[in-house]
């Protein structure tokens, strides 16, 4: 991960395996960036004269001053929104602005690409911006989401036999200075069930019920 400061103040926590797009200097009338991939936390210098807007493809999100976070991992079927402070407006890139939701804070907003429609949850924005201080929190997040997660980070790979079942959830916090060994310890000690074994960069997980096969 890093952060930058764009020309009018604004910063920006980007995530690992992220892109972001964005002028070296704004236009005099709009701040406007581009998350082609990935996951960022932005803090917007606030001016009321030029809103800033963000596109993630089939969603903009406008706002004028505030602190919140966006997801859009192309691989992901999701697009989320999780606002910390202030308020954001998120809206289709194809339909007019004024049908957008406005968010308030401690809200996170889930966009289902497949059915294009919106669920709106109230939550502790900390919960999904622990990333920008190196850490991972996941509450109530499925196996699938929380080994794609560590993949991103860690910069490994994951086999896991058939037997394991990626859609147990778990709520678990790792530190910034966990080790790969470390995470894998607590994560099959919560899943009780599941051993591990580190070579290199691929990680194989496999199920302590004999019978899977190995994916």
């Amino acid at each position: 991960e890093y952060m930058l400061v764009l020309t009018d103040g604004t910063k920006v926590w980007v995530n690992a395996d992220s892109r972001l797009k964005f002028p070296v200097r704004f236009k005099e009338n709009s701040r406007e960036v581009y998350l082609l991939s990935g996951e960022a936390y932005f803090k917007v210098s606030r001016n009321e004269g030029m809103p800033f807007l963000i596109s993630t493809g089939p969603l903009n999100i406008k706002v004028l001053g505030t602190t919140f976070n966006v997801e859009a991992y192309p691989e992901d079927e999701n697009i989320t929104t999780t606002l910390e402070e202030g308020s954001v407006k998120v809206y289709r890139s194809s339909y007019p602005e004024k049908e957008g939701i406005i968010m308030k804070p401690d809200e996170r907003l889930v966009y289902h690409n497949q059915n294009d429609k919106f669920e709106l949850y109230k939550v502790e924005s900390e919960d999904f911006t622990a990333w920008t201080n190196g850490e991972l929190y996941f509450v109530e997040q499925p196996l699938s989401v929380i080994l794609k997660t560590i993949e991103r980070r860690c910069n490994v790979f994951f086999r896991y036999d058939s037997q394991i079942n990626l859609e147990d959830t778990y709520t678990i916090k790792f530190k910034a200075d966990e080790s790969i060994e470390d995470m894998m310890r607590v994560l099959t000690f919560l899943a009780g069930d599941i051993g591990y074994a580190i070579n290199g960069r691929t990680i194989l997980l496999q199920s302590n019920t004999k019978g899977g096969d190995t994916q």
